[in-house]
């Protein structure tokens, strides 16, 4: 089987690596206590069903975003348990999953074994910044859709801008496109399953593992008697909007239900990039944080309707939501001139995303659109709360 992917001239990469990601999962499970184990793979199977709910109720569980995956999460149990193969509690091995990754020398890459990097499309450090590079560097520059008079102000903004914070914004997003946490596959072509992580989304992971670490310290320490309520309480983790003061809401919106979810698919697949090129560009903000797990999809609701001009497109449209926390100062005040500043940041989201899909359907602007609107705490608990 390694022969013939390695003919990388024969094989397409789109068939190639699917085959990876089955052959990894039989290499696990190979290495993964046997039948005749059962209580060592009852346990490893409780850890990892374990970490998954606490990531997901903590909002750092979901690869698209930027965030842990399976995969990932897959990858680092099974090299804990074979550091570790006579842990006999769920508890325990959860707790050497946080230790590991607090501990591990990022961005050194994890892997179970190696594999030959002089193989064909095998994971190679220079390849993943290579591609980084061209994720977070080489798109600078003015935007090609500032074409509405509306928008003259905000060409004039944007030339501004690019000279006025030209050395802060390339050393901002050098931190983006450097490695950050590569956890390799263990079957050829080997992948990095964690190269949607960047700069922003790795402080996010590291200080909620820091937190659920502490917290299974201490339920390890509890009595019999508290053990089950703090567990249950560990694992319900904080409410997302609980996180951060400040929000937004992005919403995209088509005339019909099938532009609107063709176009709310493109949009979804590029919020992650798009926040760290566009809206983190904002000098105040320090990250964004989009909720990986709340989204909401249906009729527009009124009150996303931003005045008479959007009305008439806006009503009776399809349209889906997602939420971002803002890590911004304790004392920000979202005063006029922060909200026109913002609203520029706002607006070049907006412009990258909605010009790349007119360009890439050929379809009319008028048939879609999308808007970043500023939510406050109240309005977030309020339409976003559940957990």
């Amino acid at each position: 089987m390694d022969e013939a992917l390695n003919n990388a001239e024969n094989n397409s990469l789109g068939r190639v690596f699917p085959l990876s990601g089955y052959k990894s999962n039989l290499i696990i499970k190979e290495l993964l206590p046997k039948n005749e184990e059962k209580e060592k793979i009852k346990i490893f199977r409780s850890a990892l069903i374990l970490l998954k709910i606490w990531a997901k109720n903590n909002s750092i569980y979901g690869n698209q975003f930027g965030f842990l995956s399976g995969t990932s999460m897959l990858i680092m149990l099974t090299k804990i348990y074979l550091l570790y193969p006579n842990t006999c509690s769920v508890l325990v091995i959860v707790d050497r999953f946080f230790l590991t990754f607090l501990t591990w020398n990022w961005p050194r890459p994890f892997f179970i074994d190696t594999i030959d990097d002089k193989l064909t499309h095998s994971w190679k450090i220079e390849t993943e910044l290579s591609a980084r590079k061209r994720t977070f560097l080489d798109q600078q520059g003015i935007q090609e859709d500032w074409d509405d008079k509306r928008d003259k102000k905000y060409i004039k903004m944007e030339k501004e801008k690019l000279k006025e914070n030209e050395k802060g914004n390339f050393e901002r997003l050098e931190k983006h496109s450097k490695l950050i946490m590569p956890i390799l596959t263990p079957a050829y072509p080997q992948q990095s399953s964690a190269f949607n992580v960047n700069y922003s989304t790795m402080e996010i992971i590291k200080q909620t593992i820091i937190e659920g670490f502490k917290g299974i310290r201490q339920i390890r320490r509890q009595s019999s008697t508290n053990f089950t309520e703090g567990l249950k309480q560990w694992i319900k983790g904080v409410n997302f909007v609980d996180k951060y003061n400040h929000f937004v809401t992005i919403i995209c919106v088509g005339n019909d239900k099938n532009i609107g979810e063709d176009f709310c698919n493109f949009v979804k697949n590029r919020i992650r990039v798009e926040l760290v090129l566009s809206l983190e560009a904002y000098p105040k903000l320090e990250y964004s944080h989009i909720s990986p797990n709340k989204s909401k999809k249906g009729k527009c609701e009124k009150r996303l309707i931003a005045g008479k001009k959007f009305k008439k497109f806006w009503e009776n449209n399809w349209c889906k939501q997602w939420i971002v926390g803002l890590n911004l100062p304790e004392l920000f005040n979202y005063s006029k001139k922060e909200k026109i500043s913002l609203n520029y940041y706002f607006l070049k989201f907006i412009k990258k995303i909605k010009g790349k899909y007119i360009k890439h359907r050929k379809i009319e602007r008028t048939n879609v659109a999308i808007h970043l609107r500023y939510t406050d705490i109240h309005e977030a608990k309020k339409f976003w709360g559940d957990n």
